[in-house]
Formats: structure tokens, C-alpha cells, sequence
């Protein structure tokens, strides 16, 4: 399946668009290192901990039942995510950070940005759960305030 994403001048609204409905949001705020979302009925909330937010908390979107978690390498760029049992790999498919995936041998998501100035891109994936395809659109953002920090 293919949709497509967008966001604003400052990221802090992912939309996900099929044709030009949309079916999902990701909502961050910056400061708190939160954000929740909705794609393809997966309600999910992201909460970071550590002192480098090296970690990130997956929960339903009360925030009452984690889901799984997200560990990311920042050397490598790189990270790991635990939903629901299953395990995911996310990396930078491109050293210029215009294309990532996640996946695991059974799916995979792949990430592309079609437009840097307007901040647009469009997500492939086969059989891998909405959450974890809003969960790649997530740590790229995560990797983006890092870089944008330094």
C-alpha cells in the first residue's frame, strides 16, 4: 500500500494522506519529547526517557498499557523497536536521510522524501501493522531533532 505524508513549515503535524483524504496524524510536542497518533485504526502514544531520550515508551493512546519500546544507537543512526512481541529494525537508507525503512522478515515500510522545502515523502509497506508504520515516521522525526540540537 502507498500513502503519503505531510507536514508543515515546523514539523509538529505529520499527516498521512490516501489520494487526498487523510488517514492518519502523528502530533509531537517538541518540548515534552511526546507525541501521539492514528493511522489505520492504531491509536498510539510515544513517550521518551533517559537523559538523551534514548529510549521511547509505546503505549495505547491513554497512555495506561505499553505497548513496546524504541532504543535507538544514534551513532549508527539507527534503532530498535519492540511492539507487541515482534521486532523491528529502522535505519537511513541514504546517507543524505531521504530514505529509511523498518521492518522485520515478515514487512517492511519504506520512507521517501519527495519534497524536503515542503515536507512531503510517501510511505510503501505490506505487511507490517499501522503502528509500526507511524512508529518509522516517529524516530525519523526523533533523529531530526537530534541533528537539529547539535
Amino acid at each position: 500500500m502507498n500513502v503519503i505524508w505531510k507536514t508543515g513549515t515546523w514539523p509538529q503535524e505529520y499527516r498521512i494522506f490516501r489520494d487526498k483524504v487523510i488517514t492518519g496524524i502523528l502530533k509531537k510536542n517538541t518540548w515534552k519529547a511526546q507525541a501521539y497518533g492514528e493511522f489505520n485504526g492504531a491509536m498510539l502514544r510515544f513517550r521518551s526517557e533517559g537523559f538523551w531520550k534514548n529510549k521511547t515508551i509505546i503505549s495505547d493512546i491513554e497512555g495506561t498499557k505499553d505497548l513496546g519500546n524504541i532504543e535507538y544507537d544514534s551513532w549508527k543512526a539507527s534503532g530498535k523497536v519492540t511492539f507487541m512481541d515482534e521486532t523491528y529494525e529502522w535505519k537511513y537508507d541514504s546517507w543524505k536521510g531521504n530514505k529509511w525503512s523498518i521492518g522485520n522478515k515478515n514487512g517492511s515500510a519504506n520512507y521517501t522524501v519527495t519534497n524536503f522545502w515542503k515536507g512531503e515523502g510517501t510511505i510503501e509497506f505490506e505487511d507490517i501493522p499501522p503502528a509500526v508504520v507511524l512508529t518509522g515516521l516517529f524516530i525519523d522525526d526523533h533523529f531530526r531533532a537530534l541533528s537539529a540540537a547539535v
